[in-house]
């Protein structure tokens, strides 16, 4: 039996051509290419992605610089939401805002009457006024009534010749005002102790809000209150008439003094009623009360 033929020995290369060679029917053989054929371009190595803060600034910028030269959106800083040109619709022209106008009395509530702020001096030789600041509104009051230091005075001053009264503008704290003439003045005294002295401040402005607040049902009867500093502390509160003319005055006059009692929590006192002309008409300027109130 014959020896089966000899196969050629193929070697397989990746880069080898496709050919038939000749002498051979119907058989596909893969043999190396000669040296000299060209070898097929290798695929590029993609690198790997990686961030870098230096260039993506710089592409950031690259791009904003672009978008500032486009033709369809120029940024204008003193312009407002961006409107295209085409679209734009023509200007609204709207009537001048209208500011309301508060007055002035609505901010600062006004007081019924201006009322004025003074020191008097008790001599043995003169009597003497001074005016020290006129009020008319709420705030100023106010402002006033907190500037005022009768506890720092009474500490660094001798106050027992001094006096502050708060009276209606146009009217002195004197017997002889023409407001005050044909009246009189209720007082009430308290005894100088710690507790009041410590509050004595406190004391006097309750004492001026009382008056400026034009007490109920009785009108501007009222013309005027004092605050001494003496061995006691003593409160008055003036009249323009007498109250002991009809039994309908006394009757509203204690009510008066009653209602300034009891806004300034006073209790247990005496209210005596002096009547100035009587007063005026004495060496030493006392006369004994026309009328008394004891408090609760």
């Amino acid at each position: 039996m014959p020896a089966p033929p000899t196969k050629p020995k193929i070697n397989f290369n990746p880069t080898a051509r496709e050919f038939k060679p000749p002498g051979v029917v119907g058989a596909r053989v893969i043999v190396s290419a000669p040296s000299s054929a060209p070898l097929p371009p290798e695929a590029p190595v993609k690198k790997p992605l990686s961030y870098n803060p230096t260039t993506t600034k710089e592409f950031t910028s690259t791009l904003t610089a672009a978008s500032s030269h486009s033709k369809v959106f120029k940024p204008d800083p003193t312009a407002g939401a961006y409107v295209p040109k085409e679209s734009a619709p023509p200007p609204i022209l709207l009537p001048p805002a209208v500011v309301p106008v508060v007055e002035a009395a609505t901010l600062h509530p006004m007081l019924h009457t201006p009322w004025t702020l003074w020191c008097t001096i008790q001599t043995s030789d003169e009597f003497t006024c001074n005016k020290l600041h006129t009020v008319s509104s709420v705030k100023d009051f106010w402002s006033m009534m907190n500037s005022v230091r009768i506890s720092i005075a009474h500490e660094e001053a001798d106050l027992s010749r001094m006096a502050l009264h708060l009276f209606r503008e146009g009217i002195e704290p004197k017997w002889e005002d023409p407001a005050n003439i044909h009246g009189g003045c209720w007082q009430m005294s308290v005894a100088a102790n710690t507790a009041f002295r410590e509050s004595i401040d406190d004391r006097f402005r309750q004492l001026c809000s009382w008056a400026v607040g034009e007490p109920r049902c009785h009108g501007n009867s009222v013309t005027g209150v004092g605050f001494k500093v003496r061995d006691k502390y003593t409160v008055q509160v003036w009249t323009r008439e007498v109250p002991t003319r009809t039994e309908a005055s006394r009757r509203n006059s204690v009510a008066l003094v009653e209602d300034c009692a009891v806004y300034l929590n006073f209790k247990g006192v005496r209210a005596d009623y002096f009547i100035h002309a009587q007063r005026e008409n004495t060496k030493n300027g006392y006369a004994p009360p026309v009328l008394q109130h004891q408090m609760f």
